[in-house]
């Protein structure tokens, strides 16, 4: 038996895994009625074009969507968004512009700035850097892996790579504010059991307040926020995947809570600096 590196965070639980199957088919479900005009944020003669995805859609509906309305462009993504992840997204509108934005991002010159809502308590740091491996493991999950591991092979054949963010914690804002804002599920993903199981319990936020991170992820890991962020102690709320809560109290999270904010790079046509921004949600409350 080959002696696999060994994951630093551990798998998700069955409920994870039934939650996370209940908000795919809900968000399936509920994608036909989801073709409402999508915010550009930024579009160009060179073919850039950059949305502000809404959250709970997937890349692809996006990506749909956009060939439906724009038939004459040849569109592609540039880079992807979770489900559940809000905030700019970049696209191109022609070969030419496919491939040398495509080239930004793979000399590493795209520049990423997302807020994070997160279970606490505040760690004793207000900024730090993480540095580690990412992978998937034999399950075919995305995992956490130990800096001396990169470079090491995973059962399915790839190597663990390397994986670095800072993170800083902006502020706490109560819960309060939290429950105005469109975040929770209208009806129960957990229906049909007469009594809560200990590890649904578990899964529930009793905290009074959250808390406001700011992530920039120097690589482009896939999940890379989510597990940094479940690694460093602050899960995102929502994200039952990678251990934060399912709910506060009674009310459920529709699902995760992390919205890209700014995307900056050097245009690879004028050689000017191009910076998109999307509005921080209302869940981060009034940043500073």
């Amino acid at each position: 038996m080959a002696d696999w590196p060994k994951p630093l965070n551990p798998p998700p639980t069955a409920d994870a895994h039934r939650i996370e199957t209940d908000r795919a088919l809900l968000t399936k479900g509920e994608e036909s009625l989801n073709c409402k005009a999508l915010t550009i944020l930024y579009q160009d003669e060179h073919g850039l074009l950059a949305i502000d995805k809404p959250a709970g859609r997937y890349c692809e509906a996006i990506l749909e969507q956009l060939i439906r309305e724009r038939p004459d462009d040849d569109i592609i993504m540039a880079h992807r968004l979770d489900r559940d992840t809000s905030g700019v997204m970049l696209f191109t509108t022609n070969p030419t512009a496919t491939k040398a934005v495509g080239r930004t991002f793979e000399s590493g010159a795209v520049h990423k700035l997302y807020y994070a809502c997160c279970a606490g308590p505040s760690p004793p740091w207000a900024q730090t850097t993480l540095s580690t491996g990412h992978g998937r493991s034999k399950h075919g999950l995305w995992r956490v892996y130990g800096a001396e591991d990169v470079g090491a092979k995973l059962p399915g054949g790839s190597k663990v790579r390397g994986m670095n963010t800072e993170l800083t914690v902006v502020k706490e804002v109560p819960f309060c504010h939290l429950h105005a804002c469109d975040v929770w599920l209208e009806k129960s993903i957990l229906s049909g059991a007469s009594e809560m199981t200990e590890e649904q319990a578990a899964g529930i936020c009793h905290d009074s307040q959250a808390l406001i991170v700011l992530a920039r992820p120097a690589t482009g890991r896939t999940h890379q926020i989510r597990l940094h962020c479940a690694h460093a102690g602050l899960p995102l709320l929502g994200d039952v995947r990678y251990g934060g809560p399912w709910a506060q109290g009674k009310r459920q999270f529709l699902g995760h809570l992390l919205h890209s904010h700014r995307l900056w790079f050097t245009h690879p046509f004028s050689n000017a600096p191009l910076e998109i921004v999307s509005p921080p949600p209302k869940w981060t409350g009034t940043i500073d």
